[in-house]
């Protein structure tokens, strides 16, 4: 009697809020809602997907790419009518006003021991400063019966045990005076002593390596920023910095409070009460800031001034977006004559050529860079370097022009060095640096600076006053590089007038992380070079790290350390080595180089050959990782001189000699020229930051240092090749910046020809691609590339970027011709 498919009879069957009862062959059934199925409607039907406890039809995922760009709201889910952005899990809005900051919980893992409140919808911390130092220990995968802390503040014995807290940590808090502490942790089980691997920081004893525990005064107040610095489309500035009382309680100082923007003082409100200083700052241009704040107690005392950069851009930049280029000071450009002071008795060659601050900042000004696409300029070492002449290679006397031969690295504000300058005077003065920066930020470049830390030049206050030492500062007696056959790396010293820092010595440590920390805060850089890395301990990169991430904390910015590892084509493992989180951002890949050179330059090994290393390569140094690819650099012979058959071979042996005797000229025929434009195609769209050392942007020959290094040409000294090369590269530049997909995408091989002389690829992201074809030979080429897995519909359209045409997609195929010595960049019309 019951009606099939009604819910007239009574039906009491649950089908859950994506169904309804009914009766079906006098049976209760669920019927489903459009997009369910199943007994109980539970599950999506076929061709739909859930999301977001709905199922909806495929589409492009809102989620993809990631349009929650804001602090602290960078998750997305996925809704039906598009995305919605949320806290992330370590942020709040807990008053409501759409704004995510930071919970307590991300706030206590730098301040464990300190009280916090984060109602208000801004986290804060509690009461006056807390004298508790805590030993935390994440055993992973790892597991311990037991766990000790032993140090110099126990005599290294097992009276200091960590326990095992509820969420799998362990912990210890201590209660120590001021001071320096080594410390290893130990446990009773296989593994005995280790270090702590959540410090980034070390301390010698006895020729032993130990984790270094430093314990700041608890009794002087401090200043802690709140939250990443926020932004808006309108240039505001929005900054809440809180001022922590002593553990005497001594009070703030109101009338001590002061904070700057680029030196100038700025108003802010203050909140006496909770110690917050809150700075809204209007209305300022594209660019970088540096505010200072500082703030004091009532007896005087003063919490360490807190250094906050800011960016106000209209998208946040990303170092995989970089494209570098190393403009060596004194070559690039003379600007400013007053400074021209060559040394009397050297050579032009190994001399002072005039190159300054003020040359590269005209350059900048007249938007040379930024027609390249460069974002990123890295500078020589800024530091005072040594006067006069000193033998250098074949003998031959040089000067400091390159700005390896520092005398004033390690200054600081509070460790100026007497008789030295902070700033090499051929270069400019500080004011002159500094105004670069600031000039170069207002156009969105970012400024790193070449970081020398190995070693000083004998004419600096540090060699003088802590030659005799003991411990010592410097490895003594000396050893040469050269005479032990690099055999010492950390220890032997690269001429006998460069004294070699002993990193072991924990106040050659501070003086070098001080003069580092010194030169961000001063001058405001976004960035390392750091030199020699393979000449130093270890912890060198791992303290330099920690440094920027104790003064750049919650700053938002990634601090960019790039180094410099001279290596062969074997030397993957060794540039991995000092690239992680808690060491350097990346390296300059000379196996990567050496390939390009043999593939592209020299034309000694195929394109299959780079094909099959890249393979591994793009994903070998690991996700953290942002290398830096490039043609060449000024410890090499130059790559339009490889190109030419000028160079002897690729490790360009006996090219510092054919430097002085033989110096290659500007090649006459193009071949060369388009040697070297196919390697700018390859290196400007693979992943990785492209380094363009100045000069190859145009193809400048050379030989081996110092003819690799010699003064920059612009404009009408141009020959016609140099002028077409210059061109390309600037295309190229602009290109990596229109397509994200060259820099953020994952390359795809499409075709590589058996001869080895044509390779066609893909580089990929969910919303763009592009196809990249290289012929290396001497003949044009008719080619068809397949494009299978790119997910590109038969009447697609492709416009060549270089060739200025367009071409459809047929049969899942590309057909184009590509000229001898010539390449295609294909994107998407």
């Amino acid at each position: 009697a019951c009606t099939e498919g009604t819910s007239g009879q009574p039906c009491d069957m649950d089908c859950g809020t994506h169904g309804s009862c009914v009766i079906l062959s006098g049976t209760e059934s669920c019927l489903c809602q459009e997009g369910w199925q199943g007994d109980v409607c539970d599950s999506c039907a076929d061709g739909y997907i859930p999301r977001n406890d709905e199922c909806v039809l495929p589409g492009p995922d809102p989620c993809q790419p990631n349009p929650c760009t804001q602090p602290y709201k960078t998750r997305c889910e996925a809704e039906q009518n598009g995305a919605v952005c949320l806290c992330d899990d370590d942020a709040q809005d807990n008053d409501g006003d759409g704004v995510c900051l930071p919970s307590c919980a991300l706030l206590s893992r730098f301040y464990p021991t300190q009280a916090c409140d984060d109602s208000s919808g801004l986290a804060r911390l509690l009461g006056v400063r807390t004298c508790v130092t805590v030993l935390r220990l994440d055993p992973g995968d790892q597991s311990f019966d037991d766990l000790y802390a032993r140090g110099e503040f126990n005599q290294w014995d097992l009276s200091s045990p960590l326990h095992l807290r509820d969420d799998g940590l362990w912990e210890l808090q201590l209660s120590l005076e001021p001071g320096d502490y080594a410390y290893k942790f130990f446990t009773n089980g296989q593994q005995g002593w280790f270090e702590d691997p959540a410090n980034p920081f070390f301390k010698w004893v006895d020729g032993q390596r130990n984790s270094r525990l430093q314990v700041a005064d608890c009794k002087k107040p401090m200043l802690v920023l709140l939250h990443e610095p926020l932004t808006n489309a309108d240039g505001e500035v929005l900054l809440d910095v809180q001022f922590v009382d002593g553990a005497s309680g001594l009070g703030l100082r109101e009338d001590s409070v002061s904070v700057q923007m680029d030196g100038q003082d700025v108003e802010v409100d203050l909140d006496p009460s909770s110690g917050v200083i809150s700075l809204h700052q209007p209305g300022l241009l594209n660019g970088k800031y540096s505010f200072r704040f500082e703030a004091g107690d009532s007896s005087g005392d003063m919490a360490q001034a807190l250094y906050v950069p800011v960016w106000v851009e209209g998208k946040k930049f990303d170092w995989r977006s970089a494209v570098m280029y190393f403009a060596m000071t004194d070559r690039f450009l003379d600007g400013n004559v007053s400074n021209d002071n060559a040394v009397d008795g050297v050579d032009p060659k190994a001399n002072w050529h005039g190159g300054d601050f003020d040359g590269i900042r005209k350059k900048i000004e007249s938007g040379y860079f930024d027609q390249l696409g460069v974002n990123v300029i890295w500078l020589s070492s800024i530091s005072e370097n040594a006067a006069g002449a000193y033998e250098g290679s074949q003998n031959r006397l040089y000067s400091a022009y390159h700005s390896y031969w520092p005398v004033s690295t390690g200054w600081s504000l509070d460790h100026p060095l007497p008789g030295k300058l902070p700033v090499e005077p051929h270069f400019g003065t500080s004011e002159e640096l500094k105004t670069l920066i600031r000039i170069a930020h207002a156009h969105g470049i970012r400024v790193i600076v070449d970081l020398v830390l190995n070693h000083v030049h004998e004419d600096s206050p540090l060699w003088t006053e802590h030659s005799q030492d003991n411990p010592p500062w410097f490895h003594l007696p000396a050893e040469g590089c050269k005479e032990t056959d690099w055999t010492k790396p950390v220890t032997c010293w690269f001429a006998p007038y460069l004294p070699d820092f002993d990193y072991t010595n924990t106040r050659v440590m501070d003086t070098m992380m001080n003069h580092a920390v010194w030169l961000v805060e001063e001058y405001n850089i976004d960035g390392f070079r750091v030199d020699a890395v393979k000449h130093m301990v270890d912890d060198v990169v791992h303290s330099l790290r920690g440094r920027m991430e104790q003064i750049l904390r919650f700053s938002g910015l990634r601090f960019y350390m790039v180094g410099e590892t001279f290596t062969g084509e074997d030397g993957a493992d060794l540039l991995k080595h000092y690239i992680g989180e808690d060491a350097l951002d990346g390296q300059f890949d000379f196996p990567l180089f050496w390939k390009i050179t043999s593939v592209f330059l020299r034309k000694e090994q195929d394109l299959k050959s780079l094909e099959q290393m890249v393979a591994q390569n793009d994903s070998l140094y690991g996700q953290w990782a942002i290398m830096s690819n490039f043609l060449g650099n000024h410890d090499v012979c130059r790559a339009l001189s490889q190109a030419n058959g000028d160079i002897g071979d690729i490790w360009c042996n006996g090219g510092k000699e054919q430097g002085w005797t033989n110096p290659p000229q500007q090649p006459v025929s193009q071949e060369p020229y388009s040697r070297l434009a196919l390697a700018w195609v390859f290196l400007m769209t693979s992943p990785g930051i492209p380094l363009i050392y100045y000069g190859d942007e145009i193809g400048m020959a050379g030989a081996g240092d110092p003819d690799n290094r010699r003064p920059m040409v612009f404009d009408d000294e141009l020959n016609e090749a140099q002028k077409g090369l210059l061109a390309l590269v600037q295309k190229l530049g602009n290109l990596r910046h229109d397509h994200p997909c060259l820099w953020d995408g994952d390359r795809r091989d499409l075709l590589v020809s058996d001869d080895g002389n044509l390779w066609a690829y893909a580089m990929g992201d969910q919303s763009d691609t592009v196809v990249v074809v290289i012929n290396r030979s001497g003949q044009s080429r008719s080619v068809s590339i397949p494009l299978t897995g790119l997910n590109i519909d038969d009447g697609s359209s492709f416009y060549d970027e270089l060739g200025l045409k367009s071409f459809e997609v047929s049969e899942g195929k590309l057909e184009l011709d590509v000229d001898a010595m010539g390449a295609g960049i294909l994107t998407v019309e």
